[in-house]
């Protein structure tokens, strides 16, 4: 007759775990704070271009004067400032594109989709080739 196993062996949490599973977790751990302190794009973008349906428009960063775009739902206003550019006001109804703040960075966008408006800053180069795009 066979004997039931009613007691289970109790053991301890740690023991679960190889040390493979440690190198895992620490590897990865390492990766992820690596990836996040290290800002890839540090190269400050000199021009903002600005994509509407009533075109493409370039401008200098640094200067400070707001410019109205026209959209489907109405006028999105960019505004230029010493330190970067940003969409200070917009007709979208959860205002993302607002809340967004600075850009700076070459290759940093911001886009008010209901309105179909697009501000990039762009440098020297496009952030992207050709393959890419």
């Amino acid at each position: 007759m066979p004997r039931s196993y009613s007691v289970i062996r109790r053991s301890s949490f740690w023991s679960l775990f190889t040390v493979g599973d440690f190198v895992s977790v620490a590897l990865i751990t390492t990766v992820a704070v690596v990836g996040l302190v290290i800002d890839r794009s540090t190269v400050e973008g000199s021009m903002v271009r600005v994509y509407c349906v009533g075109g493409e428009y370039t401008f200098g960063l640094g200067k400070k004067d707001k410019k109205s775009y026209e959209g489907p739902l109405g006028k999105t206003i960019v505004e230029p400032t010493s330190h970067g550019v940003r969409i200070s006001k917009s007709p979208c109804n959860k205002q993302i594109c607002v809340r967004q703040g600075l850009i700076h960075h070459e290759g940093e966008m911001i886009a008010c989709i209901p309105n179909k408006v697009v501000v990039t800053v762009i440098g020297k180069s496009e952030a992207y080739d050709g393959l890419s795009r």
